[in-house]
């Protein structure tokens, strides 16, 4: 039975190494990037439409006739990449920049897809982590308004408490509770000694309004020296320096 026992693990071992390994999903492109430069020698227009689908399938879309110009990603940055539309960097940029434009999704969304874009266009990992540290940090960012209708009661106050968890180190949170009533009141002429219609449920609305750091070489070139010696998870970086 020993014997046995020890040919079983040692046939699962050696299968498990002789596994391939599964690909990490970072998402897919769709179409190429076909464009022309406009004249103030900056900027280019989309011609074609092109599309980014991110691990979790969401679909960016940078739609043709759209102008870019890489100002979504940091100045200071550009030394690591050469600029924000050369080599491989070029469609992460592309779908950055637009969605930095609409503002239609949260900023750190939009930057979180732009450092997956970098990977599934092959760029080196910590590379892409450098450049998602520039724009966590250093990147576009806007407002953000989170409604949430009808919560009992019961519950508002444990929603508003981790509405203000989930607000990232980037931001401020102002929430404000709109309490909803049942109908009815207090007969004319009469004093009620108790709310005859306490508030039954509300309406929760968070504000986040980002925090706009300016731009600092020498801490850049700090973070980017953590980055390529640590090779933190996406957390830390966002953590980094509070």
């Amino acid at each position: 039975m020993r014997l046995i026992h020890i040919i079983v693990i040692s046939l699962t071992i050696a299968l498990s190494l002789s596994s391939p390994c599964v690909a990490q999903d970072y998402g897919t492109f769709v179409g190429k990037i076909v464009a022309e430069w406009l004249d103030d020698g900056r900027k280019m227009k989309l011609i074609e439409p092109f599309s980014y689908i991110d691990p979790n399938g969401s679909k960016w879309n940078a739609p043709a006739g759209w102008e870019v110009d890489g100002a979504s990603i940091p100045q200071i940055a550009w030394s690591i990449i050469g600029g924000p539309f050369e080599g491989k960097y070029r469609n992460a940029s592309v779908i950055h920049d637009v969605a930095c434009d609409q503002k239609s999704r949260p900023w750190m969304d939009v930057h979180r897809t732009f450092y997956t874009a970098m990977l599934a266009s092959d760029v080196d990992p910590i590379k892409a982590k450098i450049m998602y540290a520039a724009v966590y940090h250093w990147g576009p960012r806007w407002e953000r308004t989170v409604k949430i209708e009808k919560v009992p009661k019961k519950n508002v106050k444990q929603l508003v408490e981790s509405l203000r968890a989930n607000a990232s180190s980037g931001e401020n949170i102002t929430t404000h509770v709109m309490p909803i009533r049942r109908p009815g009141g207090c007969p004319e002429g009469f004093v009620c000694a108790i709310d005859p219609n306490p508030p039954i449920s509300a309406n929760v609305i968070a504000v986040f309004t980002p925090k706009l750091p300016s731009i600092n070489p020498d801490e850049f070139e700090k973070l980017k020296h953590f980055v390529e010696s640590n090779d933190p998870s996406l957390t830390t970086i966002e953590n980094y320096g509070l």
